[in-house]
């Protein structure tokens, strides 16, 4: 019933937030709760990844259509009580606006065991751009 009453036109905030959560306590060795379709699929597909013996920092590409859409989520995650860790996550914004050369360099370096990439970008970036730690892509579809 959830599904049906989304807004399509809208960037859910709030899902992207949860499927962030769903690989991110994957990692962390939580289960997934629920025996839903949906729950049984996404188990599966973490047991192949995890038969292929993984080496990466498994970053989390998301893809928005702007720049604006990148903020709100940066600021969403800087703010969350799991994401806003520093220890655990780097939260860094993919831009060609954004003047910050540190942030975009951040974006190919591979961080420390332990530390988890989520990476905001226009969707660019998607032929324009190679990032070797990437496991996980989400794409808002807009």
């Amino acid at each position: 019933d959830t599904i049906l009453n989304i807004d399509e036109s809208k960037i859910n905030y709030d899902l992207i937030e949860e499927v962030l959560l769903l690989l991110t306590n994957r990692q962390s060795g939580r289960g997934i709760k629920g025996d839903g379709p949906i729950e049984k699929k996404f188990r599966l597909a973490m047991a192949a990844l995890e038969t292929t013996g993984e080496t990466h920092s498994n970053a989390i590409l998301i893809f928005f259509p702007g720049l604006g859409q990148i903020q709100t989520m940066f600021d969403r995650l800087a703010s969350h009580r799991r994401f806003s860790d520093s220890k655990k996550f780097r939260i860094l914004r993919l831009h060609s606006s954004l003047s910050s050369q540190k942030e975009q360099a951040g974006v190919f370096r591979i961080p420390p065991p332990g530390v988890q990439k989520i990476i905001l970008s226009t969707n660019i970036a998607e032929t324009g751009v190679t990032i070797p730690d990437v496991c996980y892509v989400i794409d808002c579809g807009k």
